[in-house]
């Protein structure tokens, strides 16, 4: 049996034991909606495709919609600007102030200067997504061999950033808003959606690919409108995993100052108009810690207020 019609019969299987459904009817639907709607299997069954009605389904931002959307906004050769850290760290120094220093482009004496200087730094590598291969690493445990890796696999390290107490909820990770901002086809920008990622545990990154929980923000507001969801998108995180805090009806601290962040980074880069920047509020102030140019737009759909296919089309 093909591998993939191994997986069509598995997520069938798993969607007719929780709904109940005829299982042939389940294959049907979900070979129908591949076809008709260009939905995968992760957006059949995570994404609770089978769920929706057919005027639902024709706004739901499925896998094989959004491929195209992206290179519709962005410019496949400004792509670097955002996806190359170092890149990133040049171009938008207005907005990402923090020290930093290439590995890859420095010799050992500079990388080590810089690390006893900072006294511990963020490390991750110069390009990567979803909060891969990323550490905090304090000076003493720096030795000859692990600055030759740091070296030899081109990471970047950067100061790491004291976020106000305010955004620690208990855990050791910077917790950082995602704030999708695009820009529309006469070049207004316009944030059309906030998410608070809050780390779990030991973990030091918010990441949602990394066991994070994500929270649906207002941006009239700033407000952590309701409960938090894990990588299954149910919204059922009311009390933050392993403390005794609810983060719904939190306010984010300097909102504004976000906002008129999230859109001076956007309009940085003009030709880069869909971008999903993830944003810190230091004891200082605001600071971007990267934009992604394929920030997943299943999140636009899943978590908070729905942001529908037609509306990214109109803006295209």
């Amino acid at each position: 049996m093909p591998s993939a019609f191994k997986k069509v019969i598995l997520a069938s299987k798993q969607v007719s034991e929780k709904t109940g459904r005829n299982l042939f009817q389940v294959i049907a639907d979900l070979v129908y909606s591949k076809l008709r709607y260009q939905c995968d299997i992760y957006d059949y069954t995570v994404g609770k495709f089978y769920r929706l009605s057919p005027k639902e389904r024709e706004a739901f931002l499925t896998s094989g919609r959004t491929a195209p959307l992206y290179k519709r906004f962005n410019d496949r050769k400004s792509v670097p600007c955002v996806n190359n850290k170092s890149q990133f760290h040049q171009l938008y120094k207005e907005v990402a102030k923090r020290a930093w220093i290439h590995c890859g482009e420095s010799n050992k004496d500079q990388v080590r200067a810089f690390i006893q200087q900072q006294g511990r730094v963020f490390a991750k590598p110069n390009i990567g997504t979803q909060g891969f291969g990323i550490a905090i690493l304090q000076a003493q445990e720096v030795d000859e061999e692990l600055l030759g890796k740091l070296c030899s696999h081109h990471y970047l390290l950067e100061e790491v950033v004291e976020q106000d107490e305010r955004m620690s909820f208990g855990g050791k990770s910077v917790n950082t808003l995602r704030v999708y901002t695009v820009i529309d086809r006469q070049g207004r920008i316009e944030v059309i959606k906030a998410l608070l990622r809050v780390g779990v545990g030991d973990s030091v990154v918010d990441n949602f690919h990394q066991g994070g929980v994500v929270y649906p923000v207002d941006l009239s507001t700033g407000i952590v409108e309701s409960m938090g969801s894990l990588s299954d998108f149910e919204p059922v995180i009311l009390i933050h995993p392993g403390t005794q805090q609810s983060v719904v009806g939190f306010h984010v601290p300097r909102w504004d100052e976000v906002l008129s962040t999230v859109r001076k980074a956007a309009s940085i880069t003009p030709s880069l108009r869909y971008i999903g920047w993830d944003v810190a509020i230091t004891k200082s102030g605001i600071e971007i810690i990267e934009g992604n140019d394929m920030a997943d737009m299943d999140l636009l759909h899943l978590i908070g207020h729905k942001v529908t296919l037609q509306y990214l089309l109109d803006r295209a």
